[in-house]
């Protein structure tokens, strides 16, 4: 038997536990915790509200803040600068320097980040940039960036 014919015998009963669902989000809506909601609220709200039709109260904001930690890394993971920021602040509380200072740094911690590497930075300007890129998913993992100016030359540091 092929999927589509396994779906369309199982159809009535998938819509049945979408609508006991659905009644148990409108039944307990005014009863749902709002206290640190995520950036899409409404739709967590609703989520928790309705999970209790299908499973123990709790699930959603579990499978919601576990697919936001593998979404962080996996975006972490693949930017170059990110993955290198992680490495470096692994071994140390605080780091503090210009960008050129972490250019240097970080080119003499792997051979990833080397000047031949097509994805790396070729200057300081560019470094920063990517930095600000980053600078949300970094935080996401308690990994603050700060970017100011110091002293009467104007000197950048991160």
């Amino acid at each position: 038997m092929n999927f589509g014919r396994r779906l369309n015998a199982r159809g009535p009963q998938i819509l049945g536990a979408l609508l006991d669902a659905v009644a148990h989000g409108l039944a307990g809506i005014g009863t749902v915790s709002s206290h640190q909601l995520p950036r899409m609220a409404d739709f967590a709200l609703w989520a928790s509200a309705c999970e209790r039709g299908l499973w123990p109260a709790g699930t959603f904001s579990r499978a919601y803040r576990n697919n936001q930690k593998a979404a962080v890394e996996g975006i972490i993971d693949a930017d170059p600068i990110a993955a290198c920021v992680r490495q470096l602040m692994s071994g140390r509380s605080s780091w503090t320097g210009c960008a050129a200072d972490l250019l240097r740094v970080a080119g003499e911690g792997t051979a990833q980040t080397s000047t031949t590497n097509k994805g790396w930075p070729k200057n300081p300007r560019a470094l920063a940039g990517r930095l600000r890129r980053a600078q949300t998913f970094l935080r996401a993992i308690g990994i603050e960036i700060a970017f100011s100016r110091q002293g009467r030359a104007g000197n950048r540091s991160r």
